[in-house]
Protein backbone atom coordinates (compact mmCIF):
# COMPACT_ATOMS: atom_id res chain seq x y z
CA UNK A 1 0.00 0.00 0.00
CA UNK A 2 2.90 2.46 0.72
CA UNK A 3 4.65 1.44 -2.40
CA UNK A 4 1.85 2.36 -4.46
CA UNK A 5 1.07 5.88 -2.24
CA UNK A 6 4.49 6.71 -3.11
CA UNK A 7 4.01 5.69 -6.42
CA UNK A 8 0.76 8.33 -6.76
CA UNK A 9 2.52 10.86 -4.86
CA UNK A 10 5.66 11.06 -7.20
CA UNK A 11 3.56 11.04 -10.39
CA UNK A 12 1.97 13.75 -8.86
CA UNK A 13 4.97 15.48 -8.22
CA UNK A 14 6.31 15.06 -11.71
CA UNK A 15 2.77 16.27 -13.48
CA UNK A 16 3.41 19.32 -11.09
CA UNK A 17 7.18 19.81 -12.17
CA UNK A 18 6.19 19.36 -16.16
CA UNK A 19 3.30 21.90 -15.31
CA UNK A 20 5.49 24.70 -14.16
CA UNK A 21 7.85 23.69 -16.99
CA UNK A 22 4.73 24.37 -19.41
CA UNK A 23 3.62 27.54 -17.47
CA UNK A 24 7.41 28.71 -17.73
CA UNK A 25 7.49 27.99 -21.77
CA UNK A 26 4.45 29.80 -22.32
CA UNK A 27 5.33 33.09 -19.90
CA UNK A 28 8.16 32.94 -22.14
CA UNK A 29 6.10 32.97 -25.88
CA UNK A 30 3.72 35.30 -24.10
CA UNK A 31 6.68 37.92 -23.45
CA UNK A 32 8.50 37.23 -27.06
CA UNK A 33 5.14 37.47 -28.87
CA UNK A 34 4.08 40.78 -26.94
CA UNK A 35 7.49 42.29 -27.93
CA UNK A 36 7.05 41.69 -31.18
CA UNK A 37 3.61 43.43 -31.30
CA UNK A 38 5.15 46.33 -29.32
CA UNK A 39 7.72 46.76 -32.13
CA UNK A 40 5.76 46.00 -34.71
CA UNK A 41 3.57 48.83 -33.59
CA UNK A 42 6.59 51.09 -32.63
CA UNK A 43 7.93 50.59 -36.44
CA UNK A 44 3.85 51.47 -38.08
CA UNK A 45 3.52 54.84 -35.60
CA UNK A 46 5.59 57.04 -37.94
CA UNK A 47 3.31 55.58 -41.30
CA UNK A 48 0.16 56.21 -39.41
CA UNK A 49 1.16 59.98 -38.09
CA UNK A 50 2.43 60.58 -41.89
CA UNK A 51 -1.16 59.04 -43.31
CA UNK A 52 -3.25 61.72 -40.33
CA UNK A 53 -0.85 64.05 -41.46
CA UNK A 54 -1.55 63.94 -45.17
CA UNK A 55 -5.39 63.55 -44.47
CA UNK A 56 -5.94 60.05 -45.86
CA UNK A 57 -8.75 58.03 -43.76
CA UNK A 58 -6.85 54.47 -42.02
CA UNK A 59 -7.34 52.26 -39.65
CA UNK A 60 -4.90 51.26 -36.75
CA UNK A 61 -3.87 47.92 -36.89
CA UNK A 62 -4.40 46.96 -33.48
CA UNK A 63 -8.09 48.74 -34.05
CA UNK A 64 -8.65 45.95 -37.01
CA UNK A 65 -7.29 42.94 -34.62
CA UNK A 66 -10.06 44.26 -31.90
CA UNK A 67 -12.86 44.24 -34.27
CA UNK A 68 -11.80 40.80 -35.32
CA UNK A 69 -11.68 39.59 -32.11
CA UNK A 70 -14.84 41.01 -30.92
CA UNK A 71 -16.85 39.76 -34.34
CA UNK A 72 -15.47 35.94 -33.47
CA UNK A 73 -16.51 36.37 -29.62
CA UNK A 74 -20.14 37.40 -30.58
CA UNK A 75 -20.39 34.35 -33.14
CA UNK A 76 -18.82 32.50 -30.44
CA UNK A 77 -21.44 33.84 -27.95
CA UNK A 78 -24.48 33.14 -30.59
CA UNK A 79 -23.21 29.33 -30.86
CA UNK A 80 -23.57 29.01 -27.01
CA UNK A 81 -26.59 30.80 -26.69
CA UNK A 82 -27.84 27.82 -29.00
CA UNK A 83 -26.04 25.22 -27.31
CA UNK A 84 -26.97 26.64 -23.70
CA UNK A 85 -30.39 27.77 -23.47
CA UNK A 86 -30.25 27.77 -19.41
CA UNK A 87 -27.07 30.02 -19.40
CA UNK A 88 -29.02 33.14 -21.25
CA UNK A 89 -28.05 35.73 -18.22
CA UNK A 90 -24.43 34.95 -18.88
CA UNK A 91 -24.57 35.53 -22.63
CA UNK A 92 -26.60 38.54 -22.75
CA UNK A 93 -23.83 39.86 -20.87
CA UNK A 94 -21.19 38.66 -22.73
CA UNK A 95 -23.52 40.74 -25.40
CA UNK A 96 -23.45 43.71 -23.46
CA UNK A 97 -19.39 43.61 -22.96
CA UNK A 98 -19.01 42.72 -27.20
CA UNK A 99 -21.44 45.76 -27.75
CA UNK A 100 -19.32 47.95 -25.21
CA UNK A 101 -16.37 47.21 -26.76
CA UNK A 102 -17.70 47.92 -30.48
CA UNK A 103 -18.58 51.37 -28.51
CA UNK A 104 -15.46 51.96 -27.33
CA UNK A 105 -13.71 51.43 -30.44
CA UNK A 106 -16.08 53.83 -32.20
CA UNK A 107 -15.40 56.80 -29.93
CA UNK A 108 -11.98 56.72 -30.65
CA UNK A 109 -10.85 59.71 -33.02
CA UNK A 110 -11.53 59.15 -36.62
CA UNK A 111 -8.01 58.43 -37.97
CA UNK A 112 -7.85 55.45 -35.41
CA UNK A 113 -11.57 54.13 -36.60
CA UNK A 114 -13.48 55.67 -39.24
CA UNK A 115 -17.16 55.46 -39.67
CA UNK A 116 -18.10 52.40 -41.35
CA UNK A 117 -15.19 50.01 -40.45
CA UNK A 118 -17.11 48.50 -37.50
CA UNK A 119 -19.99 45.86 -37.93
CA UNK A 120 -23.17 45.99 -36.13
CA UNK A 121 -23.38 43.28 -33.22
CA UNK A 122 -24.97 40.34 -34.61
CA UNK A 123 -28.48 39.68 -33.83
CA UNK A 124 -29.25 35.96 -32.80
CA UNK A 125 -29.42 33.89 -35.80
CA UNK A 126 -30.18 30.40 -36.57
CA UNK A 127 -27.63 27.55 -35.88
CA UNK A 128 -27.64 26.46 -39.83
CA UNK A 129 -26.17 30.26 -40.49
CA UNK A 130 -23.79 30.02 -38.19
CA UNK A 131 -22.03 26.40 -39.39
CA UNK A 132 -22.81 26.89 -43.02
CA UNK A 133 -19.03 28.84 -43.57
CA UNK A 134 -17.88 25.57 -41.99
CA UNK A 135 -19.54 23.33 -44.96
Amino acid sequence: YQRRVHGVAKKHSNSKKDLYKDRADVVEELQMLQERINDAAERFRPIGEALSAAGVEWVDPSTEVEVGDLERRALMVEYRAHLAEPEEAKIQAERESIQQGMQAIAARPSSASPKGILPKTPSPRPLSTLLEPLK
